[in-house]
C-alpha cells in the first residue's frame, strides 16, 4: 500500500515501517530541508522524501501517520481536516500526540536558549475532549488510545528533549525542559 509519514522528520519512523513491509511505498513529508536531507540518506527502497508542508500536498494514502505534528499549530481543525483528506476511503490515519486529558487546551511558545534566541512552537496541547467533539460533529470513526511509556528517557544536553521520571507509584511521566508534563495518545480514524 501507500504509506505518508506528515511531519517525518528524519525518516526514522519510515525506515523501520519498510523493514516490517517491504512492499509499501512511503512517502515522507516535512518543512524543514535538514531533516528531509537527512531522511534521503537512509536509502529506503521505494521512498519518495519532500521538503513540503502537508497542508499544501494532494493525494490520498493508504496510512497517514503524524506524530508530534499537530502541537505546532494554534488550531488543529485545519491540519486534521488535511491529515483525514490525505486518507484514502478504507484506510486508516494514525496521529500520535500529546493531549490535554483535562478539558483545557493551550498554545505555548518557549525560547530554547541552548540553542537559539527565537521563539518557537511545538508543544501546543489540545484537550481529548475538545478533539473528541470535533472528530464527532463530523461523524468520523475513531478510536482514542492512551500511550504509557514502557522505558526510561534519560535527560538530554539539549533540555526541551523529552525526559521520564518514575511517579510515587511506579508509572513513567514524561517531562520537558519548558516545565511541561505530557500526555501521548494514540489517535486513530478510519476512514
Amino acid at each position: 500500500g501507500t504509506i505518508l509519514d506528515a511531519g517525518c522528520a528524519q525518516g526514522v519512523f519510515l525506515m523501520h515501517f519498510k523493514k516490517q513491509f517491504p512492499d509499501s511505498k512511503v512517502v515522507g513529508i516535512d518543512t524543514s530541508a535538514e531533516l528531509i536531507s537527512k531522511s534521503r540518506k537512509l536509502n529506503i527502497p521505494h521512498s519518495k522524501f519532500y521538503k513540503r508542508d502537508f497542508l499544501k500536498i494532494m493525494g490520498k494514502y493508504d496510512l497517514v501517520f503524524a506524530s508530534g505534528v499537530l502541537g505546532y499549530y494554534d488550531n488543529f481543525i485545519n491540519p486534521l481536516n488535511k491529515l483525514i483528506s490525505l486518507t484514502k476511503k478504507g484506510g486508516k490515519l494514525f496521529i500520535f500526540s500529546h493531549f490535554n486529558s483535562l478539558n483545557i487546551d493551550t498554545l505555548i511558545r518557549f525560547r530554547n536558549n541552548f540553542n537559539s534566541n527565537k521563539w518557537e512552537r511545538g508543544l501546543n496541547s489540545f484537550s481529548l475532549f475538545t478533539i473528541r467533539k470535533f472528530l464527532k460533529k463530523k461523524k468520523t470513526n475513531f478510536k482514542i488510545l492512551k500511550f504509557d511509556i514502557p522505558i526510561n528517557l534519560r535527560k538530554r544536553e539539549n533540555p526541551i528533549i523529552s525526559y521520564t521520571i518514575n511517579t510515587l507509584k511506579n508509572k513513567k511521566m514524561i517531562l520537558s525542559g519548558s516545565n511541561l508534563r505530557l500526555e501521548y495518545f494514540y489517535l486513530i480514524v478510519n476512514k
